[in-house]
């Protein structure tokens, strides 16, 4: 259990006062927090950061076995496969847009967390940190990483990641989003634009798709696709 624990905490993907909110419970140390968090089988563990979320990587790996820890198993096999510990970190994008953080290979999340946040490194497409902490000034003062504060409360604040998402508008024009309170740009990554709804007032998911028939082929996420490349290329947003 030791060699766990201390596996765990050089791996910095283990915030006590999340885990302490999440259980209801107060620890003494961060290794008793830990030690709580590897006695329990996935399917009763709460997430120990919030950028890594047990239900999400235990439901994409298959390989992981019924007994074993899904942050044990992120750690000393998925990071370097390159699998995702949250449906907003994907570490090989992490790695493609901030290649000259060799350092990053071992584990992208890891060292985003340690060094890539306060160094400003592009921790997703959808999320401008630049933006964020421009609108949200209290964030900035806070001094706090604004990825994880958009994570962990920011969408529940109806704050936006960026310019190209609207939080608030998502949220109004789909009320059973709402409903289930799931962060709304997790909803639309993963099921929003296969169901044609729009991130903003500004972007027609189903037009952008018509109108690039290239985009809609290779499957990428239309708005994604636009704030990386289609943006620059002139492609029109909407009719």
């Amino acid at each position: 259990m030791s060699d766990n624990v201390s596996l765990v905490e050089r791996s910095v993907i283990f915030n006590v006062d999340f885990y302490s909110h999440a259980t209801n419970r107060v620890f003494m140390s961060e290794r008793d927090a830990i030690e709580h968090y590897l006695s329990l089988p996935n399917a009763e563990a709460k997430d120990p950061h919030p950028l890594f979320s047990v239900s999400w990587y235990a439901a994409r790996s298959p390989d992981l076995n019924l007994y074993e820890n899904a942050l044990l198993h992120f750690l000393r096999i998925g990071a370097r496969e390159g699998r995702q510990p949250h449906p907003l970190f994907d570490p090989d994008w992490y790695l493609s847009v901030n290649r000259n953080r060799s350092e990053a290979a071992e584990n992208p999340l890891s060292h985003y967390l340690r060094v890539g946040a306060s160094a400003g490194c592009r921790v997703h497409p959808l999320f401008d940190i630049s933006w964020y902490l421009e609108a949200n000034p209290d964030v900035a003062v806070a001094a706090v990483d604004p990825f994880v504060h958009f994570v962990k409360e920011g969408y529940r604040e109806s704050r936006s990641p960026s310019a190209d998402f609207d939080v608030s508008w998502y949220l109004e024009q789909y009320s059973d989003v709402k409903s289930i309170g799931v962060n709304p740009l997790v909803h639309y990554l993963r099921d929003g634009a296969r169901e044609g709804r729009n991130p903003s007032p500004f972007f027609d998911t189903c037009f952008y798709l018509m109108a690039n028939p290239d985009v809609a082929a290779s499957r990428i996420n239309p708005l994604i696709h636009y704030v990386e490349r289609g943006r620059g290329e002139g492609r029109k947003l909407k009719p």
